[in-house]
């Protein structure tokens, strides 16, 4: 038999429903409204234990590129910082991703 959620439901929830479902969240909801002493306790215990659905997160693959440019911003880092771990005088961030990016394109050709 189908389950429906009781107490509140998402827009999405209801548009999922077959027409079954549907019927008996109406009901439900129209039995929450003629009783609003009652209902204040019943959606209070429905917040509390319905959990919050999250959405799967989608992984990508690495691409060549991706792959390439972290090899080379590891080796040009290497090469812009001191013993310290400073950044040589001159260098910056910026520069470093710029000649990265560049060097992967040269690579990649």
């Amino acid at each position: 038999m189908a389950r429906v959620p009781t107490g509140y439901f998402t827009i999405l929830e209801f548009m999922t429903m077959n027409d079954f479902e549907r019927r008996l969240a109406v009901q439900d909801f129209q039995r929450m409204i003629t009783n609003p002493a009652e209902n204040v306790r019943d959606i209070a215990e429905n917040l509390a234990v319905r959990p919050v659905q999250k959405g799967k997160k989608t992984v990508r693959k690495t691409s060549k590129y991706g792959k390439a440019l972290s090899a080379e911003l590891k080796k040009i880092n290497k090469t812009a910082r001191t013993k310290s771990g400073k950044l040589r005088k001159g260098m910056t961030q910026g520069k470093i991703l710029k000649k990265a990016h560049k060097a992967v394109k040269r690579r990649l050709k």
